[in-house]
């Protein structure tokens, strides 16, 4: 994978008329990194959890548990080599 990184002037945020929520954006990250960021996401999606910390971070993101379980399965796909092509239909 590769890094992609953007000028700090071009950097588009949710909400900017050039936001595109469909631009694929590849990221290299640790073997460790990617635990840690895959577990975050599963305590995210898992629903018994109702505890107002969890709900404000969903919340916050606009995110839904459903997408953070996404979010998990693509990064467990990419540790054990998978690819996730098919999670995103």
């Amino acid at each position: 994978m590769s890094t992609e990184s953007a000028p700090v002037s071009k950097i588009v945020e949710k909400g900017h008329p050039d936001y595109d929520p469909n631009r694929i954006v590849t990221i290299t990250l640790k073997a460790s990194e990617a635990y840690i960021i895959r577990y975050v996401a599963a305590i995210l999606a898992d629903e018994r959890c109702r505890d107002e910390g969890r709900t404000s971070i969903i919340e916050g993101c606009n995110a839904t548990p459903k997408d953070m379980m996404k979010i998990h399965h693509k990064i467990y796909s990419d540790e054990m080599g998978w690819r996730h092509y098919d999670l995103d239909k």
